[in-house]
C-alpha cells in the first residue's frame, strides 16, 4: 500500500483491506485449522497422531526426555496447547523398543482454580477472535464486489512458526497505534455531530456509509447526536445477580468454553468500522494478558495500548486540553470493564450516569456493597455537583476522539463513561 494512501479517500480502502485484512483472515484460518486438529488428539497415544503432530512433538527432544531451549515442541505447547503428557516415558519406550508407544498426548491444561476445567493458551483465543472478526469484513467486502482470493497452507510443523509470526506482525500493524486506516475508523467509533465537523471536515458521506457509522443516541439538541458503530461499545449490560458487566465489542473477563480461553463479547461484529475497532481491542487485550509467552517466543513486541495512550496524552497536552477534576469522580477505567466484574466487597468502580430529559445529570446508579452480598445491589446516588450532557460531551470530545475516553449507553437513559490509562 502506498505511503501516500489517504484513509479519507474511499478508493484507498480497497488496498488497505487487501494488504491487511485479507492476509489476516487467511493466516488466522490456517492457524485455527491446526488448532482444531489438535482437539481430537487429547488423551490419545502418540502412535495415533498424524505425522504432522508426531514430528512437532519430538522436535529437539533429547534422549534424557528434556527439550532443547526454544524447541519447536515448546512453541506448539505454549501457543496451541498440544504436548506430551510425559516426554520421558516416550524416550524410555523408544530405548527399550516398545512395539506400541503408550505415551499420551495432552491438549490444554487443567485449572484447579476454575473447577478443574481444561483450558487452552490465550493465543488460541486471539486466533479465533481475529478470524471471526476478519471473516465479517471479508463477507462485507465480497458483498461490495471485492475479489478476495488468498490462502495459507501449513504443510510442515515449522510452517506454523512462520505463519504465527506473520499473523502477529499483521495484528500489531492493524492496530490504531500503527495504522492510519484503523485510526480513522477508531476516531469515528464515538463522536458528536458538531465535533465531527471540526475533526473531519473533509470526510465524505460515502466513507461514513462504507464504515457503517450511524446515530447511536440523539440528546435532542442540535449538534448533539452521537455517531458511532452499533456493534462496538455502544451498549453496556450488567447482570446484578451474577455481578457481571459487559459491553459489546470490548473483551470483558475471560471465560472458558470448548476447552479454550475466551474473552466475552456481547454480539458479533456487524459493521466494518466496528470490526476494525474490535481488532485493535483484541490485540491490546492479548498483548497485555500474554506477556510472558510473547517475551519468550517473540522479540520486540511492545505494549501497543500503552504506547498509543502516551501519544494521545502528548497530543492532548499540545492542544491545551486538560482533564477536568469533576470528571474523575464519574468514570471507570477500561481495565475495570475488561475484568468483567460489576463489584465486590470493596464496592464498584462503575457509575451509570442518569441523563434526564432536560440533559441534566444529577444522579447515578451504582452497585453498593452492604453488610453482605445478599444486602447489596444497585442504588441511586445524588451528585453534589450537577452536570449536563451537552457540556460534558463538549469537554470530553477531543479525548473521546482519540480514545482516551469513551461512552456507552444503557437502555434506562443512563450512560457509562470509561477512561484508558
Amino acid at each position: 500500500m502506498s505511503a501516500e494512501a489517504n484513509p479519507l479517500e474511499l478508493s484507498s480502502w480497497e488496498s488497505f483491506l487487501h494488504n491487511y485484512i485479507v492476509p489476516l483472515n487467511a493466516l488466522s484460518e490456517a492457524i485455527c485449522s491446526v488448532i482444531e486438529q489438535t482437539e481430537k488428539f487429547n488423551g490419545k497415544p502418540y502412535a495415533e497422531l498424524d505425522e504432522f503432530f508426531k514430528e512437532a512433538l519430538v522436535a529437539e527432544l533429547k534422549m534424557n526426555g528434556e527439550y532443547s531451549e526454544n524447541a519447536l515442541a515448546g512453541f506448539y505447547r505454549d501457543l496451541i496447547g498440544i504436548r506430551f503428557e510425559d516426554p520421558k516415558l516416550y524416550v524410555e519406550e523408544l530405548k527399550v523398543g516398545t512395539k506400541r508407544l503408550t505415551s499420551k498426548v495432552k491438549v490444554g491444561y487443567v485449572n484447579k482454580y476454575l473447577g478443574y476445567l481444561k483450558v487452552l493458551p490465550r493465543f488460541v483465543w486471539l486466533s479465533r477472535t481475529i478470524h471471526r472478526i476478519t471473516s465479517v469484513i471479508i463477507r462485507k467486502m465480497k458483498e461490495r464486489g471485492f475479489k478476495v482470493e488468498e490462502q495459507v497452507e501449513i504443510e510442515r510443523p515449522e510452517d506454523l512458526v512462520d505463519a504465527v509470526r506473520r499473523f502477529l506482525e499483521l495484528v500489531i500493524n492493524t492496530t490504531i497505534n500503527r495504522n492510519k486506516f484503523a485510526l480513522l475508523a477508531w476516531t469515528l467509533r464515538k463522536i458528536t455531530e458538531r465535533y465531527l465537523i471540526v475533526a473531519h471536515p473533509d470526510i465524505s458521506a460515502e466513507l461514513l456509509k462504507f464504515l457503517e457509522v450511524e446515530v447511536l443516541r440523539d440528546f435532542g439538541k442540535e449538534g448533539y447526536k452521537v455517531y458511532g458503530y452499533r456493534d462496538f461499545f455502544s451498549q453496556y449490560y450488567y447482570d446484578e445477580r451474577n455481578l457481571r458487566i459487559c459491553a459489546n465489542g470490548v473483551p470483558c473477563g475471560y471465560y472458558y468454553a470448548k476447552n479454550s480461553w475466551y474473552a466475552k463479547h456481547y454480539g458479533k461484529p456487524t459493521t466494518i468500522g466496528g470490526a476494525l475497532c474490535r481488532l485493535t481491542e483484541a490485540a491490546f487485550t492479548y498483548i497485555k494478558d500474554d506477556r510472558s509467552m510473547l517475551d519468550r517466543w517473540f522479540r520486540g513486541v511492545q505494549d501497543e495500548e500503552h504506547r498509543y495512550i502516551e501519544r494521545v496524552l502528548e497530543s492532548l497536552e499540545k492542544m491545551g486540553w486538560e482533564e477536568p477534576e469533576y470528571v474523575k469522580d464519574i468514570y471507570a477505567y477500561i481495565k475495570d470493564l475488561k475484568k468483567g466484574s460489576l463489584g465486590s466487597s470493596y464496592g464498584s468502580p462503575f457509575k451509570f450516569l442518569i441523563v434526564e430529559e432536560s440533559g441534566v445529570i444529577r444522579r447515578c446508579k451504582q452497585w453498593i456493597y452492604g453488610r453482605s452480598y445478599a444486602d447489596s445491589g444497585i442504588e441511586q446516588r445524588k451528585f453534589s455537583r450537577y452536570l449536563n450532557i451537552y457540556s460534558l460531551l463538549d469537554t470530553l470530545s477531543p479525548a473521546m476522539f482519540l480514545g482516551l475516553f469513551d461512552v456507552a449507553f444503557g437502555e434506562d437513559s443512563t450512560i457509562l463513561l470509561v477512561r484508558r490509562e
